[in-house]
């Protein structure tokens, strides 16, 4: 009897807990994605200027992500925090919005926290493949595009992910279904599936665009004794370095 109530209770601490970590991380990981594109279109942007930043001023940025990203926790615990149960729309345990408060107040916070996160990384990701061209065709030095087109993969892969997920949260309160139906159920479904297209799309986007993650993975594969085609682990897939032009001497 003691065994089983202790894995009771167990099993309720990792349902909590891993509910509030996924209301945690994923709004994070939004407004993190949205900082890289902003960041990398002002690089290019402005060189010189961007030259001075600092780490700090990063990880200032980073923990402004996170502290924006807590107020959906911080809103689940204070109105409601007990409101968690296993649910079978997508087998896992998960947050319900019964409160008549989350009427208004979910839609507010998708808009804050995916929304408006969607709509930053497909402005900023436009301006930065304009800004790349425009210093591409100045010549202005070396362009990295390795790192443009890491930024610009997870950005259209990100947006692709959330938007199914974004409708769900903003529409999902003004449908009702009893029992639920395609919406609540089916399309709840997948939109949760694509989600999780983001976070395992990262590592096939640092494979194929990062020429050092490639090598240090190959590296590895072929220490394991696994066939690697060293063609394919020397070639670069995005060689698209701007030669640097020479430079006058003035005496």
């Amino acid at each position: 009897k003691q065994w089983y109530q202790r894995r009771v209770r167990g099993g309720v601490l990792v349902c909590y807990l891993s509910t509030y970590i996924v209301y945690l991380t994923f709004p994070a990981s939004f407004l993190l994605i949205s900082a890289i594109t902003t960041s990398k279109m002002l690089l290019v942007r402005y060189p010189l200027r961007s030259a001075g930043w600092s780490t700090r001023r990063a990880h200032l940025v980073c923990a402004g992500c996170w502290i924006c990203a807590a107020t959906v926790d911080i809103s689940l615990f204070i109105v409601d925090w007990d409101d968690i149960s296993f649910g079978y729309k997508a087998y896992k345990c998960d947050y319900h919005f019964t409160a008549e408060v989350w009427k208004w107040l979910r839609p507010v916070l998708s808009i804050f926290t995916s929304l408006l996160p969607n709509i930053v990384v497909v402005i900023t990701t436009c301006m930065l493949l304009f800004e790349a061209r425009r210093v591409a065709k100045r010549g202005r030095g070396s362009l990295r595009w390795q790192g443009i087109m890491t930024v610009i993969l997870t950005a259209v892969i990100y947006c692709l992910s959330i938007l199914p997920f974004t409708v769900y949260l903003i529409a999902g309160p003004h449908i009702s279904e009893e029992p639920p139906g395609w919406f609540h159920l089916h399309f709840y479904r997948c939109a949760w599936s694509v989600l999780l297209l983001s976070v395992v799309s990262n590592f096939y986007i640092y494979l194929l665009t990062v020429t050092s993650f490639r090598h240090f993975v190959f590296h590895k594969l072929s220490a394991k004794g696994l066939p690697v085609n060293q063609s394919d682990s020397e070639s670069s897939i995005f060689k698209c370095e701007i030669p640097r032009q020479p430079m006058s001497r003035t005496f």
